[in-house]
């Protein structure tokens, strides 16, 4: 088993921002402190991602390079890093919250599902392991990544849907349909385990686990029943929380921040027995001018 965790960040909003910001420190320390000494940390920012393809990927150099959105180099890479040196690849919004050792054992490779249905795979990128460096997998999705990179960029628009086809969880989805019933030992972890909410539920879950945490405390004070207090629901392997009353949770007023809701939205993963969570914080953030990092 190869105890490493990879952490990619080529930059967070601009070139000129070349280390991660203050409040992803607590979600990457995470996994040193739950993984212990005997995994190593590896960091890898864009000089290096490009020097691991210069030295070890040749090949494939003009295609990293030509890629024309910088998100698929980021998404290439991690494929790369996987193949070259096995270990743990986790996107810097990763949170660890167990050790998930008991899921990767006797793994090749393990990737995380996002949903399940009978006759679809819904594939994520952001979390995966490989057990030794050079599993042949890998050489599929080298072999892929080189087939598509040959799609035009859309002129307008639909650049979502491009970089999903060529380089993210629609593409890694597909390779994993192609490969299906091969002897890989590929391993897809439950949503539930490593994926608890999908990004529409997230900042719901952690705004039901904020509005639940302050029922509770004033039921406790007034003296209600048990049955009063907020009960958690499974659907489709995605953990969604709501009060048993009626009313749905209240938004966050404007003043909350968006560590107060991460923090919020890890705990109701923790409780229903999630190993890590996705934070979103590329995406959601943006979307959501009612809270702020501080």
């Amino acid at each position: 088993m190869v105890k490493v965790v990879h952490l990619v960040f080529h930059s967070w909003g601009s070139a000129s921002h070349e280390t991660p910001p203050n409040y992803l420190v607590e979600w990457r320390s995470s996994f040193a402190r739950i993984l212990g000494p005997s995994w190593k940390i590896r960091s890898w920012n864009a000089p290096a991602s490009r020097n691991l393809v210069f030295a070890h990927y040749p090949e494939f150099l003009a295609t990293y390079d030509n890629y024309p959105l910088p998100i698929q180099r980021v998404d290439a890479v991690r494929y790369l890093i996987l193949q070259h040196f096995g270990g743990l690849y986790a996107d810097l919004d990763y949170e660890l919250l167990s050790d998930p050792t008991p899921l990767l054992c006797g793994a090749g490779v393990a990737l995380s599902l996002r949903t399940e249905t009978a006759d679809r795979y819904d594939v994520q990128n952001s979390f995966m392991y490989s057990s030794i460096p050079g599993h042949p997998f890998w050489d599929e999705v080298l072999s892929e990544l080189k087939f598509r990179a040959q799609m035009p960029l859309p002129r307008k628009g639909a650049h979502g849907d491009y970089i999903m086809l060529t380089t993210g969880p629609a593409f890694i989805s597909d390779v994993v349909r192609a490969v299906r019933g091969r002897d890989f030992n590929l391993v897809l972890l439950p949503a539930a385990q490593v994926f608890p909410f999908n990004f529409s539920a997230y900042e719901d879950a952690a705004a039901a686990h904020l509005a639940a945490s302050v029922a509770s405390v004033e039921l406790t004070a007034g003296g209600l029943e048990q049955s009063e207090l907020p009960v958690a629901s499974m659907n489709r392997n995605i953990i969604s929380l709501s009060l048993s009353s009626s009313s749905p949770p209240p938004p966050p007023p404007p003043s909350s921040s968006c560590v107060a809701l991460a923090r919020a939205a890890s705990e109701a993963a923790r409780q229903r027995g999630a190993f890590a969570i996705h934070h979103f914080v590329g995406a959601w953030t943006a979307t959501g001018p009612r809270c702020k990092f501080d």
